[in-house]
């Protein structure tokens, strides 16, 4: 993984931290078929809250995850590679509604973009109130 980590112990703590998130993930998943009756979440979005709502409790601390989770973000554009391979297959079917989908992506974008861009403005005039408190 990266070049500092040499000891048994540096490995072992990397694989307990990809323990616990690959433990979440697959928890997420189960989560998933168990409610796909009723509705669809995708596992991974499920694995996501559920990691979310452990560190925000305290039952899984930041430095549980530290390490892997910073390699896992370093190389994060690996993982767009399947992405970019599986547009360039099914090109052909996107190739009929590419402009839609383009759109759509467009407007989306800048939605996303409003809307945090208002909430950083919102957090950052409370702060400075609860400054001035």
């Amino acid at each position: 993984m990266d070049a500092n980590i040499d000891t048994e112990g540096d490995r072992m703590k990397i694989l307990k931290e990809l323990l616990i998130i690959l433990g979440i993930y697959y928890a997420g998943l189960l989560i998933s078929d168990l409610i796909s009756g009723f509705f669809f979440i995708p596992g991974n979005i499920i694995g996501m809250g559920m990691l979310f709502l452990l560190l925000n409790v305290g039952i899984v601390k930041i430095e549980h995850i530290k390490h892997t989770s910073g390699f896992l973000l370093k190389h994060m554009g690996f993982f767009f590679i399947p992405l970019g391979v599986a547009f360039y297959v099914l090109f052909d079917v996107i190739r009929p509604v590419w402009v839609e989908i383009f759109v759509v992506l467009i407007i989306s974008s800048v939605f996303v973009m409003a809307v945090t861009g208002k909430i950083v403005e919102i957090l950052v005039i409370n702060a400075d109130n609860e400054e001035v408190e």
